[in-house]
């Protein structure tokens, strides 16, 4: 169809009627698409309705039973009453136990960590946080191998540190690890198995792990914050 238009002043107008015939030329390409699409649904429907059928409980399809209470997003009011009837001494189920050195380092035993001194040179970058145990059984009992086993860990550690820089360039243990070492230099500093003046390597290892770290894990040596400085 010819659009029959004006141009004034700059604006580009149509007349009416064409405007009109548009508008029912859509209206009518409407209505036959829906049409269509109803004959294609009701064509599905008649050729696939034999497959579908409903089944219900009563031709031997168990119905589905309740396990839990009926509502699931709203807990029930009586609760809170219950809880204020019930004595203060019954309302909590773990023991209100007073925690000390002493109950610490018996879990401790019982926690089987301690074992750790047993292989002392096997846990890589993870060493000053996995033997912290030891080095409390070292603290408590006085025993000399406790102690040589947090020193074989701390050399340990530092070849750890030399493998990841000698890889990526970088080390990025900056966290719970390097925390530790103050107490294993303090703890055994005090037994005398570790003296910086004396063990060269412990200086070494020191200025090598805060020399290499780069905190975000990326070449670039930005820190995150005055709290994670060497």
């Amino acid at each position: 169809m010819e659009r029959t238009v004006a141009r004034v002043s700059g604006f580009v107008y149509a007349s009416p009627w064409t405007v009109l015939a548009e508008q029912k030329e859509s209206i009518v390409r409407r209505i036959t698409g829906n049409v269509a699409l109803c004959i294609g649904l009701g064509w599905t429907v008649a050729v696939l309705g034999s497959d579908f059928e409903v089944v219900t409980p009563e031709r031997g399809t168990p119905k589905v039973q309740r396990i839990g209470p009926p509502t699931y997003y709203a807990l029930d009011k009586a609760r809170y009453h219950e809880f204020q009837q019930t004595p203060p001494d019954r309302r909590y189920p773990i023991p209100q136990q007073k925690i000390t050195r002493e109950t610490y380092y018996k879990w401790l035993e019982y926690s089987g960590h301690i074992d750790y001194v047993e292989n002392a040179d096997r846990h890589g970058i993870h060493g000053p946080r996995h033997l912290t145990p030891v080095l409390a059984a070292y603290v408590k009992t006085g025993e000399r191998r406790y102690g040589e086993a947090c020193v074989t860990m701390l050399k340990a550690y530092h070849e750890s540190l030399k493998q990841a820089v000698a890889k990526d360039g970088w080390h990025s243990m900056y966290m719970d690890e390097p925390g530790y070492i103050g107490l294993y230099r303090r703890y055994l500093g005090k037994g005398g198995l570790l003296d910086p003046e004396r063990d060269a390597w412990f200086r070494e290892f020191i200025l090598f792990m805060n020399r290499n770290i780069h905190v975000w894990g990326t070449s670039q040596t930005y820190w995150r914050g005055p709290m994670h400085r060497a």
